[in-house]
């Protein structure tokens, strides 16, 4: 999360060929959206470990439920673009970009699966809160959100299969993996 808000102003400007838009304007709704909610629970964890400690699983159904909420609406107010996307072959650009990701992060993960499959959800894994940040306030285009909640749900969708794969397998899926399945970064 840091990372992005430090990394997309910075390269969002270079890679957009015709597009004006200045690092402050991608910084902004990030630092304004992303880092006082990071702030907060820190300050928490560490002034109230065992509150935090105590309230983590509420709060991960929450964001699962915001989460699923989110995209829920998303789709079916971007429901005609997305048709357009599908047709477009997008849908399975995306989901070869995910694959591939995941494939990398998977292959330089060393000799332990476990330590493999982690990687490779890592390394596929999308900052699909801070995409729909930076999208929600700098661009009209809705088609830019839909590729975004496609993305999001392809993402989900590819997690699952490799958790499935992994449980099929009885390796135990570390902390990462689970954190990450309902809540990706």
């Amino acid at each position: 999360m840091l990372a992005s808000s430090i990394f997309m102003p910075i390269v969002l400007p270079l890679v957009l060929d015709g597009v004006q838009i200045s690092p402050w304007q991608v910084a902004k709704p990030l630092f304004v959206s992303l880092l006082p909610p990071l702030a907060i629970g820190l300050l928490i964890r560490w002034r109230f470990e065992a509150i935090a400690t105590s309230i983590v699983p509420f709060l991960r159904r929450v964001t699962n439920f915001a989460l699923i909420l989110g995209l829920t609406s998303s789709l079916a107010l971007q429901f005609n673009s997305l048709i357009e996307l599908a047709k477009s072959g997008m849908v399975l650009a995306i989901a070869i970009f995910i694959i591939v990701a995941f494939a990398v992060g998977y292959l330089l993960g060393g000799p332990k699966l476990d330590t493999r499959l982690t990687l490779g959800v890592g390394t596929a894994q999308r900052n699909i809160a801070g995409a729909l940040i930076v999208a929600g306030t700098n661009f009209e285009d809705p088609a830019i959100i839909s590729v975004i909640v496609v993305t999001s749900l392809s993402l989900f969708v590819v997690i699952r299969l490799i958790a499935r794969f992994s449980i099929n397998q009885q390796v135990p899926l570390t902390e990462v993996n689970i954190s990450s399945l309902g809540n990706p970064q």
